[in-house]
């Protein structure tokens, strides 16, 4: 009895060659913000956002409670503006 084995029939073509992600070339960095960390407990999220609204600004301690990420807008070497994205700080890397 023969045992089908896949890794016998991958090509160069089926995986990525160990690569994690795709590493893309940034033309240019066209701006920046600081987001709310998406792990945030939404009710906090929830009070800040009300708070904002009613005193027209962030209340300090909202700060204290959310980790807010440095995001980068990026311009994609080879690639038109409408593939423009959103990137965090730690996924984007400087060679």
């Amino acid at each position: 009895m023969e045992i089908y084995d896949p890794e016998l029939y991958l090509t160069d073509l089926d995986f990525d060659n160990g690569l994690d992600e795709d590493e893309y070339e940034v033309e240019k960095i066209l701006k920046h913000r600081r987001v709310i960390h998406e792990g945030v407990n939404s009710k906090i999220k929830q009070f800040c956002v009300f708070l904002n609204a009613y005193f027209k600004r962030v209340p300090p301690f909202c700060l204290f409670l959310q980790k807010r990420i440095l995001e980068y807008y990026i311009k994609w070497k080879g690639f038109d503006d409408n593939w423009n994205t959103w990137e965090p700080e730690d996924g984007v890397y400087v060679s």
